[in-house]
């Protein structure tokens, strides 16, 4: 059985991190579950929280989230089947916790994530689990855990990625900082500027479908 260190980012406070962190400990064998550090942006909080990280499997959360009880074992068992897998992740659906509005912010940020028939195979941007050296060997030259950075290097590294439909996740709070137009604007732009960097739409036209209208928007 692979180990796994999954990393808790606090967005929502109130002590949600640390409530996730003792499930998660508490339920699944081989598991070690700790918070990231609570300064700087979420992709310097993840890279922290990186350090000191032996397990064969690393996975990162944000407190806003819970995984159902599929989640550790899907993504176990998507990378014991795939030595070449680097990065797999599943569906981010909405939670019973969820506001309408939180429920359609989630929507627009994620887009075909929030499906339950989504088949892609393209990753969300958090839940995100790693094989630990496709992920150090990814981050070279790297300031942050950062989907739009990560994918494309393990790409070029020969690594695998994976949509893991059994690995679901669910948002249970607002996310006051991931959820926004702001993040998913950026996100769009981001993708578009790479893909022109790149002369081409090479880099993955998946990866700009999920980014939705605001990469069609930056690249005109």
């Amino acid at each position: 059985m692979l180990s796994l260190t999954v990393l808790v980012v606090e967005l929502a406070g109130g002590g949600a991190a640390d409530r996730l962190v003792a499930d998660l400990s508490t339920a699944h064998a081989g598991l070690t579950a700790r918070r990231a550090p609570t300064r700087g942006t979420v992709p310097h909080r993840r890279l922290a929280a990186l350090e000191g990280v032996v397990t064969d499997l690393v996975a990162f959360l944000e407190d806003t989230t819970a995984p159902e009880p599929e989640w550790v074992p899907a993504l176990r068992t998507a990378f014991e089947d795939d030595p070449r897998l680097g990065a797999a992740g599943g569906p981010v659906l909405p939670g019973a916790g969820l506001s309408a509005a939180g429920a359609g912010l989630l929507f627009f940020d994620l887009g075909p994530f929030v499906r339950p028939d989504y088949a892609g195979q393209d990753l969300p941007g958090n839940a995100l689990c790693f094989r630990t050296a496709a992920l150090r060997e990814a981050l070279a030259g790297a300031d942050g855990v950062r989907r739009t950075e990560l994918l494309p290097a393990l790409w070029a590294a020969r690594w695998r990625t994976r949509f893991v439909a059994d690995a679901v996740v669910r948002y249970e709070r607002a996310d006051p900082i991931g959820v926004s137009a702001v993040s998913q604007l950026h996100q769009g732009r981001s993708w578009a500027g790479r893909a022109r960097r790149a002369g081409s739409m090479a880099l993955g036209p998946a990866a700009l479908r999920t980014a939705g209208w605001p990469a069609v928007a930056a690249l005109r």
